[in-house]
């Protein structure tokens, strides 16, 4: 018997970029890893607003999709606030 594997977990802030993130990934919102200040995946999401949760440091989870475009696409499932905006 297997285990099914765990969906990956990311931390970061979620941003809305529509100007970078729109047109290629079909999202307006991506996670911003402020270490780094790039985003570290897009985000789309059937079961939260994620324009809700703009500016706010959460963690997602859920399955991530390779593009050719350059970043991940996470389908956002379970979503924690980490601290508020």
């Amino acid at each position: 018997m297997t285990c099914p594997a765990e969906e990956p977990r990311v931390r970061g802030v979620i941003r809305s970029d529509v100007v970078h993130l729109l047109p290629p990934y079909g999202t307006a919102y991506g996670l911003l890893d402020e270490r780094t200040a790039d985003y570290d995946c897009a985000l789309k999401s059937d079961v939260y607003t994620l324009g809700d949760w703009v500016g706010d440091h959460v963690e997602v989870i859920g399955p991530l999709s390779v593009t050719d475009q350059g970043l991940p696409v996470m389908r956002v499932t379970r979503l924690q606030l980490l601290t508020a905006q």
